[in-house]
């Protein structure tokens, strides 16, 4: 993933997002609707950095570093 890997040569932590639960072992044999879009989210999204102690110059950098990266992936 572009974005995270710039995102950390900047020393901006991200993680990718949490497996869906109809993935997760403890769930396995549970009933479930699936319609493939937490699967879609799970293999496409980024959790990017949040929390009240960021600053607008944080956040600025961070959308920056991910505008920047997914504008020369195009």
């Amino acid at each position: 993933m572009a974005v995270r890997e710039e995102l950390g040569h900047a020393h901006i932590e991200s993680r990718l997002v949490w497996k869906p639960m109809d993935e997760q072992p403890v769930f396995a044999g549970a009933e479930s609707h699936l319609t493939g879009m937490a699967d879609a989210i799970f293999h496409d999204a980024l959790s990017l950095p949040s929390g009240s102690a960021m600053t607008d110059a944080d956040v600025d950098r961070v959308v920056a570093i991910t505008r920047s990266t997914l504008s020369t992936a195009r």
